[in-house]
């Protein structure tokens, strides 16, 4: 593991970290209630070798780290953003509104060790406040250090206890895609157990995008603490009720249409109800595979009548 690096990251996350911890001990004094976030705009570092793919992954690998790192924490208004700064930071600060952006460039020595460089804005000193040139051996050290031990070393900059512990996501009732919201940070998990989750006492909602809009499937209040694993439980319906109750509503209409079969009237409506359920209600299925089931169901209901009426 690359010493060095580790600690450009940990200084990195410190010069942003301090003035957060003023600004929440301010807040205390003055009575207020909350911490203040603070404003911070990540530009993706900059490859030397555009087209090189491990140059690219590595340096996209340390954005990712301080992004979910900051947004998890739920101290910081975090964005990514392309833009061209140009040397021009001041420019960019202000017309932003952002006081705090964190930029960089990477590139190969000679010998092939990897070699990062971030520089730290800050609007209201109106310089970079930090400035480092650091090294990483190979490939693999930047991705078991970047989001591992970055934490860990800036805890000794900022006198805050940052560590990480696990959550493991056990999804009972139906199958279903959902995303994993931890602050302001939102993951789609690629697996049930979440390796790298700031410790400390934090909500976890279970998002899906179901048939009416973004769906809470749960709340969980929880003490994430180190090296250890939380389970989160949670029930995916099949349909809530509101999804239910109007599939079951259009489905009566369907069958009283079909009860005027010889009439055309009835026979079109039918049709319409059925592809008004297919192509709208149930254009996303993702959510659960009852809603996917439904949907083959009324599929093969419709080219049926479909046949009958040619």
């Amino acid at each position: 593991m690359n010493k060095k690096f580790i600690i450009l990251l940990s200084s990195v996350l410190f010069l942003l970290i301090q003035p957060q911890i003023e600004a929440q001990t301010q807040s205390a004094v003055n009575g207020k209630a909350g911490p203040v976030k603070t404003k911070v705009a990540i530009i993706p570092i900059s490859c030397a070798v555009e087209s090189d793919q491990y140059l690219t992954v590595s340096s996209k690998t340390v954005a990712t780290t301080l992004d979910l790192v900051l947004r998890m924490s739920g101290l910081y208004d975090v964005i990514i953003d392309n833009a061209d700064i140009s040397e021009n930071m001041a420019g960019y600060c202000e017309k932003s509104g952002i006081p705090n952006l964190i930029y960089g460039k990477s590139y190969y020595t000679d010998s092939g060790e990897i070699v990062f460089e971030l520089s730290v804005y800050n609007m209201e000193k109106g310089k970079e406040t930090i400035t480092k040139k650091e090294t990483a051996a190979t490939v693999l050290d930047v991705f078991d250090t970047a989001d591992t031990l970055a934490l860990s070393l800036a805890e000794s900059f900022s006198g805050m206890k940052m560590t990480f512990g696990k959550v493991k996501l056990i999804s009972i009732g139906d199958k279903g895609a959902f995303r994993v919201r931890i602050g302001e940070s939102v993951t789609v998990p690629e697996s049930e157990l979440m390796e790298r989750v700031l410790t400390g006492k934090r909500d976890i909602e279970i998002v899906q995008d179901r048939m009416f809009g973004p769906y809470t499937v749960v709340t969980w209040p929880i003490e994430i603490k180190e090296n250890a694993t939380e389970d989160v439980v949670f029930f995916i319906p099949g349909f809530t009720d509101k999804e239910g109750e109007l599939i079951r509503k259009k489905e009566a209409e369907i069958e009283k249409n079909l009860g005027s079969f010889f009439k055309k009237s009835g026979r079109e409506k039918a049709l319409e109800l059925y592809n008004e359920l297919i192509e709208k209600d149930l254009a996303l299925t993702s959510y659960s595979s009852s809603a996917a089931d439904k949907k083959q169901e009324l599929i093969d209901k419709r080219d049926e009548l479909a046949a009958l009426l040619k």
